[in-house]
């Protein structure tokens, strides 16, 4: 899904537009150097609720037995896991859908 980009100006001036398009996809607002997003709280609601599933999974693979020790190379092992648990975490995705 693609996003779409305006400015603050174009934003106020088009605000109900924007809240349509919302509904369809993100829309980025550029101010300055600063960025924000525009969503639909279902859109906010699922990145939400998968945030902390990851959570929850990586606090479970941290607390078994054999991950108790220091985690010497962060990047690594959090590549490690997210790679090995992405067919579990999709297909809890598609089960909520």
């Amino acid at each position: 899904m693609a996003t779409e980009v305006t400015s603050s100006k174009d934003f106020r001036d088009k605000l109900s537009n924007f809240f349509d398009i919302a509904l369809k996809k993100t829309v980025s607002i550029s101010r300055g150097k600063d960025r924000f997003v525009l969503m639909s709280e279902t859109e906010y609601l699922d990145l939400r609720d998968e945030v902390l599933s990851l959570q929850r999974n990586l606090i479970a693979l941290l607390d078994s037995p054999e991950k108790r020790e220091t985690i010497e190379e962060p990047e690594k092992f959090f590549s490690e896991v997210f790679e090995k648990n992405r067919s579990k975490l999709n297909s809890k995705k598609v089960k909520q859908a």
